[in-house]
């Protein structure tokens, strides 16, 4: 049998295992840890809240701002001018309309934000993919 160190030479077989673990471990903390603080960052994030509704809110009057131009323009081109009373109505029912838009929009975004977070707090892949490549 004989050569004895049987200790000794285990203790040289694992060497390389145990390099490999390191290099694993070093290239994990190089590549993924990043990522990784990326994604608690957006996941505790709480200017979401704001900045998401805030933006859909925008984006809602914008729109509205825009047909309201472009309804007088065309009224202009036609030479149809309202009545007080007909351009009060109009101003109500635009004004719910707008209202109700930006109701729904604002809370479709908090939704969003909220779905956002758990997706990537849970580890869904297709909501890390949004935040990464943001």
């Amino acid at each position: 049998m004989g050569g004895g160190g049987g200790i000794s030479n285990a203790y040289e077989a694992s060497m390389p295992f145990a390099e490999i673990a390191r290099a694993q471990w070093r290239d994990y903390k190089k590549r993924f840890m990043p990522v990784e603080d990326k994604l608690i960052a957006e996941g505790t994030d709480q200017t979401q809240y704001i900045r998401d509704p805030r933006m859909a809110a925008d984006s809602v009057n914008n729109a509205y701002n825009t047909q309201s131009g472009a309804t007088t323009r065309d009224l202009g081109r036609m030479g149809i001018t309202m009545s007080p009373e007909e351009q009060s109505a109009a101003n109500d029912s635009t004004l719910m309309n707008r209202t109700q838009a930006l109701v729904a929009n604002q809370n479709s975004a908090r939704m969003g934000v909220t779905d956002r977070i758990a997706g990537v707090m849970d580890g869904g892949l297709s909501a890390a993919d949004r935040t990464i490549r943001k």
